[in-house]
């Protein structure tokens, strides 16, 4: 059976075992919890519902995204990864592949403090352009590009800062596109990301270990296109 519930009606209607791990709602055990909600604070709107996740992630249900890997996105990994080579050690033990993967990273520059905040505002209003700002959220929509990096930096604490990081923007090189406007095709210059689609099954405990990995792999790809001349893109976020 497939149900669809949100935090409260789950907080509401479970029953769980704490000796076996099994969570069930209505006599029925969940074998499957896919989260379409969740990715940020507003998601939770009381405390029950920030219960509910908990006693989810408890519980012995595959979870997708189970709290491990869906913490893994947040940007603030990626800064890690970036600044410290011994961080990326820890899960890429050889020297030449870590080096290929390191290649591929653009810059991240956190604002954690008073004097990165002050030198980063700085930075920015020499030069906008280089910049992209983004909230630890997940997905897109949410970012601060030109000057309205300034703009949004200048009004934020150092607390509020923290919640953000500054990282260094991608110029692509624009290709020729098609896409459908009010149902008339035009061509225009289009910047491209390819997205692969991957999936890992893991223990819950140690995930990072070889043998705790279950199955892993790769599962297709996705190529999404823009228009080079915006910022945001896509029909998620309401820039499609």
């Amino acid at each position: 059976n497939r149900d669809k519930k949100n935090f409260g009606k789950v907080f509401e209607e479970h029953t769980f075992d704490p000796e076996t791990g099994k969570i069930y709602l209505k006599n029925d055990e969940i074998a499957l919890v896919y989260y379409r909600t969740g990715y940020t604070p507003d998601d939770y709107t009381s405390e029950r519902a920030w219960q509910a996740r908990e006693i989810l992630e408890f519980s012995q249900a595959i979870k997708c995204p189970s709290i491990d890997f869906f913490l893994i996105n947040f940007k603030i990994f990626q800064l890690f990864f970036t600044m410290n080579e011994e961080d990326l050690k820890r899960f890429v033990e050889d020297a030449s592949e870590r080096e290929t993967i390191r290649s591929t990273f653009a810059e991240f520059y956190p604002i954690d403090t008073s004097e990165h905040l002050s030198k980063m505002i700085k930075e920015v209003r020499k030069h906008p352009g280089k910049y992209v700002l983004k909230p630890q959220l997940e997905g897109g929509g949410h970012n601060f590009y030109g000057k309205d990096i300034l703009t949004q930096l200048e009004k934020l604490s150092v607390s509020e800062a923290k919640g953000y990081l500054l990282m260094q923007k991608i110029d692509s090189n624009p290709s020729t596109g098609f896409m459908v406007r009010d149902e008339k095709l035009i061509t225009l210059p289009v910047n491209s990301e390819m997205g692969i689609f991957g999936y890992v099954i893991s223990d819950k405990e140690k995930v990072i270990k070889e043998e705790k990995v279950i199955k892993s792999g790769t599962g297709g790809a996705l190529l999404r296109s823009k228009s080079a001349q915006a910022n945001e893109g896509g029909i998620m976020t309401g820039f499609g």
